[in-house]
């Protein structure tokens, strides 16, 4: 037990000890730059293709999801289309033009009907 004391303590101290040293000035911006620019660099290889893949499997994936989607989009459209003419229908029966004369802010001009 004293053993895993002593193990958690020693990694605490280690964990501290990055932590404070890695915000202590003099920061060396070029050689931070220099090492990212070389693992960035020679990762590139193995990195382009497996993004390439997990964008391909992604697509598969939310393709089915996406089609739904715009399937329910279309269907909602229509739905909309369709009581707006109805309203419009009721409103040609009651005597009025068009939305316009309801909608309209009070200082806009009515537009003429021929």
């Amino acid at each position: 037990m004293s053993n895993l004391i002593e193990f958690v303590g020693k990694v605490s101290s280690f964990g501290a000890r990055v932590v404070v040293d890695g915000l202590r000035i003099p920061f060396e911006g070029s050689q931070i730059l220099t090492h990212i620019a070389e693992v960035g660099y020679k990762s590139l290889p193995l990195v382009a293709p497996a993004g390439f893949a997990l964008g391909t499997v992604m697509t598969f994936h939310t393709r089915s999801t996406l089609v739904a989607l715009d399937e329910m989009a279309t269907r909602q459209r229509a739905a909309d289309e369709k009581r707006k003419a109805e309203a419009e229908r009721a409103l040609w029966k009651a005597g009025r033009r068009s939305w316009r004369r309801i909608t309209r802010p009070r200082n806009e001009v009515p537009p003429t009907i021929y």
